[in-house]
């Protein structure tokens, strides 16, 4: 069988009934709830060590793993494919970075030349959203949007993907190429942190490369297509799944938080994740009732970073947990309007677009 040909063993698995919005939205809070204690100096290790154990980022990639493949699966043609992803990134992105531009000017932090600001925008609008210039290295942070980082990552694999899917079937003969190549980049994550770690540019350009994380959308890859796997083992073992998890991270000392985890704990972690996806708790039902049709995670994601370090650099003399309720609270009203107003329109111009 073609291994980019969806197991025929998961006709019946309805892959729509999911909880995937639900935990998009949680793993978009987690990263808020880490950066707003990290930066605003909250001190509660206790609940960063907690939710530190379900990485926001590494469930964005994996998830982004099964999810892109479904898009790709859905489209006709690879302009199709291109076209909706670039609806679902750009317009909320470019959104973000005027206002962060807007806010700036006027507050007098663009005092440098033309030039560097000119390059700064290209920059941010285009797909190096990683860069963060040096006019701005003394505002909050030192950095206005970090979160961004991720952004490139995700474009990166929106290419990867149908490369892979052409190069898998043009050698489906060996079936086991992709799982060569998925062992190959698990080893690469596992030695690239620990051995080839410096302060060259070179170091820094790979780490906001696909390479380090190829290896979480991969096993996302793997889920799509051997979804009968996930109906066999993963729905409805939720608890099970999920007292797995915590005896690997009771026996493992090594970094079980972050973004940097390792490929065995990706792999529990993948588990956990689909098993929640596809569980039917009455609450979790509940829940993507409530909020079908309004999906904030991507807002959440791109916007709480421009509010910490609008606090920080504006509102320092705040008690912590005052400037956390704001940063949430401004985070939250800025995604709902961001997806009222851009980005639920814009996936609608998609539809009537691809429609003609």
């Amino acid at each position: 069988m073609n291994f980019f040909q969806i197991s025929s063993k998961a006709s019946d698995f309805k892959f729509s009934r999911n909880n995937f919005d639900i935990i998009r939205l949680l793993a978009a809070l987690q990263v808020v709830m880490v950066h707003s204690f990290e930066h605003l100096n909250i001190h509660c290790e206790m609940f960063i060590k907690i939710i530190g154990v379900f990485p926001g980022v590494p469930i964005f990639f994996i998830t982004s793993g099964y999810l892109i493949c479904s898009s790709l699966n859905k489209s006709t043609t690879l302009k199709e494919y291109l076209f909706k992803r670039a609806v679902r990134i750009f317009p909320a992105l470019w959104v973000s970075f005027i206002l962060c531009f807007i806010f700036l000017l006027f507050a007098g932090e663009l005092t440098t030349s033309f030039k560097n600001i000119a390059f700064w925008i290209i920059t941010q609008i285009s797909f190096m959203q990683f860069y963060n210039p040096e006019f701005l290295r003394g505002f909050g942070v030192g950095v206005l949007n970090g979160s961004l980082w991720t952004i490139p990552i995700e474009m990166q694999f929106y290419i990867f993907l149908p490369l892979m899917v052409y190069f898998a079937n043009k050698t489906s003969p060996n079936k086991y190429l992709l799982t060569f190549v998925f062992i190959v980049f698990c080893i690469f994550n596992s030695l690239f942190f620990s051995l080839f770690y410096s302060d060259s540019l070179l170091f820094k350009l790979i780490q906001v490369s696909i390479l380090p994380y190829v290896y979480l959308f991969m096993i996302g890859i793997f889920a799509f297509y051997k979804q009968d796997l996930i109906e066999k083992y993963l729905k409805g073992n939720f608890i099970l799944i999920a007292l797995i998890y915590a005896l690997y991270l009771s026996i493992h000392k090594g970094n079980v938080v972050g973004n940097y985890i390792s490929p065995l704990q990706a792999v529990i972690l993948c588990g956990l994740v689909f098993s929640f996806a596809y569980s039917e708790f009455f609450l979790l039902v509940r829940i993507r009732q409530l909020i079908k049709g309004y999906d904030i995670s991507y807002g959440i994601y791109i916007y709480h970073m421009i509010f910490i370090n609008i606090l920080l650099e504006y509102y320092s003399d705040n008690v912590g947990m005052i400037n956390l309720f704001l940063a949430v609270s401004l985070t939250f009203i800025f995604a709902s309007l961001s997806w009222i107003f851009i980005e639920k329109p814009a996936l609608k111009f998609k539809s009537k677009n691809l429609g003609k």
